[in-house]
């Protein structure tokens, strides 16, 4: 039972996780105005994407 309990616990952190990625991605982008009209991104989703790797990786270890 305490072995079902610790995979939710991981599935329900692994959710969240990609949900903060995936709005950060979204909404919490700075725009940046490049020569000839177009412009790019800087997204702080990549810095969620590399935090939740590392705390995955953590997790596997225990």
């Amino acid at each position: 039972m305490e072995n079902k309990n610790i995979r939710t616990k991981k599935l329900i952190q692994t959710a969240l996780l990609a949900a903060l990625c995936f709005v950060s991605f979204t909404f919490l982008q700075i725009k940046i105005p490049l020569p000839g009209g177009d412009a790019s991104s800087l997204h702080i989703g990549n810095a969620f994407c590399v935090l939740a790797s590392l705390y995955s990786e953590a997790c596997m270890v225990d």
